[in-house]
C-alpha cells in the first residue's frame, strides 16, 4: 500500500507546474525603437508597441509582452517593401499611391504619347526592388525644328524633337500670344502657338506701366518702361536658382504674371498621402525648413509628423490605416479575471483564468492586435490513469515493496 501512495504522488507531482509571477526590465528590439519611453521594469501582463528602424518590417506583432519575467519580443526583418516606382516616358496608370508595396505587388503604367511598351506594361516588386516595364520613344513620332510667325524660339533649336516635347517662343515686339506661349510636338506634328498684333487682340486691356521684376532672376533682354497687354518678357534665373515652370513675365490687362526662380536645394509644398497640413502651404520651403501635417480620420502617423525639405526634396511622414478594435474575446474553458468591456483597442491584453480541471498551455493573456484576438489556450492536464493498475502489478509492486523494505 505505501508503494502504491509514492507512485501515485509522484505522477501527479510531475503532471503540474507551478508558475511564480515576477516583473520585466525593459526590453531591448533589434532594428527597432518603442513608441513611448521605456520605464525600468514593467508588470507581468505588461505590453510596448514598437516601430521598426528605417529599411525594417514586423514579422507579426507589433508589441512585447511581459510574462512571468519574460519578455515576448517582436522581430524586425529587413524590408522587402518597394517605394512607389518611377518609368520614364510613363505614369501610372491609377491615380491612388500607396506608401510602400510589399513584395509581389504589380503596378501597371501607361505610356507617354508617342511611346511605347517594350515588353510588359506591369512594373513588379520583388525583394524591395522594382523590375519595370520599358517606354520606348517612337522614331516616327519625332518633330522637325519648329518655326513660329511672328515669334523667335526661347532657347536654340535642335535638329528634331521626340513626341511630347514642349518648345517656348517669345513674341516679337508689337505681338501678343493668343493662349499658350509653346509649341508641342504630338506623334510628328506641332502644335504651335499664335502671335497676333497686340493692338487688335486687347483692344479694351489697359498696359503694364512699369517693366517686370522677379527675384533671384535677371532680364533676357533689355526692359522697356511698359508694355501692351499680351506682352511677354524672358528671364534667366541667378546662379542656384531654377525655373519653377515658366520662362516668362507675361502681362495680362495692366498686371504682370511672374516666372519663379527657386532655390536649388528648396522644396515646392508638399502632399502627404491619407494626410493634410495643419497651417497653410507655401510656395517654397527652403532646405531644413519642417511642416507638420495632421493624419485624416482613421490614420495615424509612423513615426514623424513632420515633413522635411532636403535638398530639394521631401521626406514625407506616412499616415497609416488605424489598427482596428476588437470585441470581447471569449476563450474556451476559461474566464476572464476582471469584467470584459464591450470593445478594445489594438494592443490591449486581457488575463484569463481556466475553469476548474484545466490548466493553462503558454500565455494567460488574450492580446487584441489589428482587429483580431490571439488567444490563450486551456487544455485538460494529464492525469493518473487508474485503470492501469491491475490487481497483478499491485502484487508484483507489493513484492517489490517489500524487496526494497
Amino acid at each position: 500500500m505505501k508503494k502504491k501512495i509514492i507512485i501515485l504522488a509522484f505522477s501527479v507531482w510531475s503532471c503540474q507546474a507551478v508558475m511564480g509571477q515576477s516583473s520585466c526590465t525593459a526590453p531591448v528590439v533589434p532594428n527597432a525603437k518603442p513608441k513611448n519611453e521605456l520605464a525600468a521594469s514593467y508588470p507581468t501582463g505588461s505590453f510596448i508597441r514598437y516601430v521598426c528602424d528605417s529599411g525594417y518590417e514586423f514579422v507579426e506583432t507589433h508589441y512585447a509582452l511581459c510574462e512571468d519575467g519574460t519578455w515576448n519580443l517582436p522581430v524586425c526583418k529587413l524590408q522587402t517593401s518597394c517605394t512607389v516606382p518611377f518609368v520614364p516616358n510613363a505614369e501610372l496608370a491609377d491615380e491612388f499611391t500607396a506608401a510602400l508595396y510589399p513584395t509581389g505587388s504589380s503596378v501597371r503604367f501607361v505610356c507617354d504619347r508617342g511611346s511605347e511598351f517594350e515588353g510588359t506594361k506591369y512594373a513588379l516588386c520583388k525583394d524591395g526592388t522594382w523590375k519595370l516595364p520599358v517606354c520606348k520613344i517612337l522614331d516616327h513620332a519625332r518633330c522637325a525644328s519648329p518655326r513660329v510667325p511672328n515669334a523667335r524660339p526661347a532657347d536654340a533649336l535642335a535638329k528634331s524633337y521626340p513626341s511630347g516635347s514642349l518648345v517656348r517662343f517669345g513674341c516679337d515686339r508689337g505681338y501678343g500670344f493668343e493662349g499658350t506661349d509653346s509649341a508641342q510636338c504630338e506623334e510628328g506634328v506641332w502644335t504651335l502657338p499664335v502671335c497676333k498684333d497686340v493692338p487688335f487682340l486687347v483692344l479694351d486691356q489697359a498696359p503694364c506701366s512699369a517693366a517686370p521684376r522677379v527675384p533671384n532672376a535677371r532680364p533676357a533682354d533689355a526692359l522697356a518702361e511698359s508694355y501692351p497687354s499680351g506682352s511677354s518678357v524672358r528671364f534667366g534665373c541667378d546662379g542656384g536658382y531654377e525655373f519653377e515652370g515658366t520662362d516668362s513675365a507675361q502681362c495680362e490687362d495692366g498686371v504682370w504674371t511672374l516666372p519663379v526662380c527657386k532655390d536649388v536645394k528648396s522644396c515646392l509644398a508638399p502632399s502627404v498621402p491619407n494626410g493634410q497640413p495643419a497651417n497653410a502651404l507655401k510656395t517654397l520651403y527652403g532646405p531644413g525648413e519642417t511642416l507638420r501635417f495632421v493624419c485624416d480620420s482613421g490614420y495615424e502617423f509612423e513615426g514623424t509628423r513632420y515633413a522635411v525639405c532636403d535638398d530639394g526634396s521631401w521626406r514625407l511622414p506616412v499616415c497609416k490605416v488605424l489598427d482596428a478594435a476588437c470585441a470581447a474575446p471569449h476563450v474556451p474553458n476559461a474566464k476572464p479575471e476582471n469584467e470584459l468591456a464591450a470593445s478594445y483597442p489594438a494592443g490591449s491584453t486581457v488575463r484569463f483564468g481556466c475553469d476548474g480541471g484545466y490548466e493553462i498551455e503558454g500565455t494567460r493573456y488574450a492580446l487584441c492586435e489589428d482587429g483580431t484576438w490571439r488567444l490563450p489556450v486551456c487544455t485538460l492536464p494529464c492525469t493518473l490513469d487508474r485503470t492501469r493498475f491491475t490487481s497483478s502489478q499491485a502484487d508484483e509492486g507489493g513484492r517489490r515493496e517489500d524487496v526494497l523494505g
